[in-house]
């Protein structure tokens, strides 16, 4: 019996990591990670999968953080974009205002928000760095097995109103039902 439960167990561990696996895509998308040494923010390599899970299709932006073995992934199914855009509207708003009163900000627009299917929690705020510059926080935080405190974080990844604006018109088109998924794989 305990072999039996520790073999479930195991089996059900592999199952939380495992990765979907679907059709890797271009985007325009930008993520970015700030260097608090330098002071600076470094693009990330950002591509987007596009995959199935449950019956329902899924758009999943992920960047490698150069800084770290981990990985940011952003992955929303088509209600899920809507809560992405949704938030995304809201930086355009609050930064248009900071922007015009040159107010250095920090304020969080949504925090332990479950978008996948998955134990992850995200939180967005709206930062600044300068009067001018304000910028799209992205914060991601594992909880295995449904718990509700963070167990693991992954790279803080940043976007400004250029990438922002991008992916709120790529999510626009996946919510429509535009969104082609173009594989690049030449060997299937």
């Amino acid at each position: 019996m305990k072999r039996l439960f520790a073999l479930f167990f195991f089996a059900l561990m592999l199952t939380g990591c495992a990765t979907p696996k679907g059709d890797r895509m271009d985007t325009n998308v930008t993520f970015y990670n700030y260097n608090s040494y330098s002071k600076g923010y470094y693009k990330e390599k950002t591509f987007l999968l596009y995959f199935e899970n449950n019956g329902k299709p899924y758009l999943s932006y992920q960047a490698e953080s150069s800084a770290s073995d981990s990985w940011f992934k952003l992955s929303v199914n088509q209600e899920q974009a809507a809560t992405i855009i949704s938030i995304i509207d809201k930086y355009f708003e609050w930064e248009a205002i900071a922007a015009r009163d040159k107010d250095m900000i920090n304020i969080e627009i949504t925090s332990g928000l479950a978008l996948q299917d998955w134990d992850y929690k995200f939180s967005f705020s709206v930062i600044s760095h300068t009067p001018e510059s304000h910028v799209l926080k992205m914060d991601q935080c594992g909880t295995q097995f449904f718990a509700q405190v963070c167990q693991y974080t992954h790279p803080i990844m940043y976007v400004g109103t250029y990438d922002a604006k991008i992916l709120k018109q790529e999510l626009q088109k996946f919510i429509a039902g535009k969104f082609q998924a173009v594989n690049y794989n030449k060997y299937n």
